[in-house]
């Protein structure tokens, strides 16, 4: 062979496969120069059928076996990789047997190969699952890593596990791995009789699931079928380090996606891949995003990002109640629209546009019909206590009431602070409740609709369940009536159950036969939830004390030199503008105390507000600096609040045509409180070269005269003592680390920002 730059070397492991191999070699012979095969113990013709093909240079063998015990899957493609060096070819590419590129994607592999690929990258392809035949798929998808250089291979070995491992070189880090819209077609599963022959092909491989937790999903019929389509004729191959769904790495707000979808998934790995699976599919139209926010220890986010790659996995140091897990998603989101599917929901197909078509027509907060997931009896209570008023019956148009599952302009969450972060149930309860209020409008879309899949599967579940809700339901109230002593009188708190029995019944006089049968068979287990929450809403409401939300937080002291600041910035009132703009300044502090929490699972931290309190204008504005002050009472509620939770207060300044020194003298009574820094923006857009000149000299200036505790900090220039120079972090940016990881990489005394 000619080993030019674009030639191509497949490798093919293969077992009892002479009936799959016609079509395999068809499919190969589309775009590569030749191939390496390795028969792994074949009772059939399989090493014939290799042999007599011109394409294939070399079979290798294994000893003749009869099942697949014993199979080493790193051992067989180790040795394709050292075989293939002896072909010439420049790039290897694994292709099993019962894996198919189509021709047009196959044209589109070669061009890519000869004129774009590099050594030094592994690149990755779509995996769908194709059912019944060849022109019919499941459009849920995987990703594989299957292309490399054969200069790569020749460096660093594929692996370490003998199953379930990505076939690339070990020495091509992993920021490397780069995804491609190449797709291959399995075949692997088409029917019923295929599905459980790959099942008991891995229970002989690994009958103690050594090396996956579940192979049961194997057997799963697909929920979706959809007709192949043909590639696009101008789609790019290369998708760099995101995938098919979002392009998250643009900055653009005219690129932004329509709408984020955040699941919340604590130890939820056994669950994750149904919720995923529907929500992967919508079909939307315009752009969206997945976010998945996971806590727990049983492996879920490693799961999340090895299975779907083009979803952002965040993973929080500690497993975390709801409001907390919302409040990470909801920050991190680059939507106009926001919405929580959670773990337990799996979305019908057309749901997400639904929401998003009610949401572009005006509607603030979008509610769908929400199907029965659990189909005990005690899963049919809860779900009439709990949904019986969202259900596929119920016309669309404007919702009377707070509704439950919405989705909501992200503009509007951020802009109260987000979730309450100390609730194990009903913090999203709070949030409809505070925006329904305050008039944003309200809408039932019957078509946005998903299956609930409610925890009680038995009585004793169900009265746990609910009385569980009940509580959160109290302390809702109770804090309530402590801001506002006439809201919710006792006769209204005495009649919920009332109320809520009465709402069901209504609800379920419109639904139809079926479900009133249903109703009829469980109705004493409703009875006895609305009764477990009532009472459990009324212990609460009578038990003494403040809850946790106002409970006074613990204080650290501010002024620790030589700890990296840890700090969330922002423009006091502009919620687009920065993680601290967003609600007050307390609320502010609350969020800077959940990602302090954070950052000191790995190391301790000077927790600071960050606001910025001089902005440049395009204005001569003060005194022909080009720059507007905050309001002093603004700032000083930002102090109060960062004392509160034992933090510092950055003063974060962009110095317009002032100089820093004038700068300072604006804001030194502040800058003489032994809890207070600054900052100074002098990124070329907001500074002049000279202000960068003066910058080390005027923080000299600051710390002797303010303390040596002082600290002083600079964007867009190199530290110098003795400023700081801290990395700014946008969270909506793809990759962008929450502080327990980003931490790893900053040398005291330096400094996170989050915006």
């Amino acid at each position: 062979m000619d080993s030019d730059a674009g030639s191509i070397a497949v490798l093919v492991p293969a077992r009892n496969a002479a009936h799959q191999l016609p079509d395999w070699l068809a499919s190969v012979a589309r775009f590569a120069d030749a191939v390496v095969a390795l028969d792994d113990g074949s009772t059939d013709a399989t090493r014939e059928a290799l042999e007599r093909h011109p394409l294939v240079r070399e079979v290798l063998t294994n000893p003749v076996r009869a099942s697949y015990v014993g199979w080493d899957d790193l051992a067989n493609r180790q040795r394709l990789v050292d075989a293939a060096r002896r072909t010439g070819a420049r790039w290897y590419l694994f292709l099993d047997a019962d894996e198919r590129i189509d021709a047009r994607d196959a044209a589109a592999l070669r061009r890519f190969v000869e004129r774009e690929a590099q050594p030094g990258f592994a690149y990755g392809f779509e995996v769908f699952r194709m059912v019944e035949d060849a022109l019919h798929y499941d459009p849920r998808s995987l990703w594989v890593f299957r292309l490399f250089s054969a200069v790569d291979a020749a460096t660093s070995p594929l692996g370490s596990q003998r199953l379930h491992f990505v076939p690339v070189p070990s020495g091509i880090p992993q920021h490397r791995w780069l995804y491609t819209s190449v797709r291959i077609q399995h075949e692997g599963s088409l029917t019923t009789t295929h599905r459980r022959a790959r099942f008991q092909k891995y229970r002989e491989a690994d009958p103690t699931d050594a090396f996956d937790q579940d192979y049961r999903e194997l057997l799963a019929d697909p929920r979706i079928v959809a007709a192949w389509p043909d590639r696009a004729v101008d789609l790019p191959v290369l998708l760099g380090t995101v995938g098919r769904y979002v392009d998250q790495l643009s900055h653009s707000p005219n690129d932004r996606p329509a709408i984020s979808a955040v699941v919340i998934a604590r130890d939820d790995r056994g669950v994750i891949d149904r919720s995923l699976g529907a929500l992967v599919t919508q079909d939307v139209g315009d752009e969206f995003e997945i976010i998945v926010v996971c806590s727990g220890t049983d492996g879920t986010s490693e799961h999340v990002a090895a299975a779907y790659p083009t979803v952002r996995c965040i993973q929080l140091p500690h497993r975390a109640l709801p409001g907390e897990a919302r409040n990470a998603g909801l920050w991190a989101a680059r939507g106009e629209y926001v919405t929580f599917p959670g773990s337990h929901v799996w979305l019908r197909a057309g749901s997400l546009r639904a929401r998003l078509d009610a949401h572009e027509q005006g509607w603030e907060l979008v509610t769908g019909s929400v199907l029965n997931g659990n189909p005990t009896l005690a899963g049919w209570a809860s779900y009439f206590l709990d949904h019986a008023t969202q259900s596929p019956s119920q016309p669309p148009g404007e919702y009377e009431g707070v509704p439950g599952h919405a989705s909501y302009v992200t503009s509007d969450v951020r802009d109260v602070g987000g979730f309450p972060e100390d609730m194990r149930a009903g913090e999203d309860t709070v949030v409809n409740q505070e925006l329904y209020y305050a008039g944003r409008s309200a809408y039932f879309a019957p078509d946005a609709s998903f299956f609930h899949a409610s925890p009680s599967t038995t009585f004793r579940h169900l009265v746990r369940h609910h009385t569980q809700r009940g509580r959160a339901l109290g302390r809702i109230i109770r804090d309530a009536r402590a801001d506002d002593p006439n809201a919710w009188p006792i006769r209204d708190i005495a009649s919920i159950p009332v109320r809520r029995m009465r709402a069901i019944r209504t609800a379920i006089a419109y639904a139809d036969e079926e479900s009133r049968a249903r109703y009829r068979k469980v109705r004493a287990m409703v009875v006895a939830g609305a009764v477990a929450s009532a009472g459990a809403a009324w212990i609460e409401l009578l038990a003494r004390g403040p809850s946790p939300s106002t409970a006074p937080a613990p204080v650290r002291p501010a002024a620790v030199p030589g700890l990296p600041i840890l700090a969330i910035g922002g423009r006091p009132g502009e919620a687009a503008c920065g993680l601290l703009s967003a609600g007050s300044a307390y609320q502010a502090a609350d969020r800077l105390m959940t990602f302090t929490r954070y950052a000191r699972t790995v190391r301790e931290v000077r927790p600071a507000l960050a606001p910025i309190v001089t902005s440049a204008s395009v204005t001569a504005e003060y005194k022909g600096t080009y720059t507007i002050d905050l309001d002093s009472a603004a700032v000083e509620s930002y102090l109060d609040a960062a004392r509160g939770v034992g933090a510092a207060l950055i003063l974060q300044v962009q110095p317009g045509r002032a100089s820093l020194v004038e700068i300072a003298k604006r804001w030194e009574a502040l800058l003489g409180e032994p809890d207070v820094g600054i900052l100074f923006d002098l990124r070329d857009h907001v500074a002049l070269d000279g202000q960068q000149r003066e910058l080390a000299e005027m923080a000299r200036a600051v710390r002797d005269q303010h303390g040596l505790a002082t600290p002083v900090l600079a964007l867009g220039v190199l530290a110098v003592d003795p400023v700081i120079a801290p990395e700014f972090i946008d969270l909506r940016e793809r990759d962008a680390p929450l502080p327990h990881v980003a931490l790893n990489r900053v040398v005291p005394p330096g400094a996170l920002i989050y915006e």
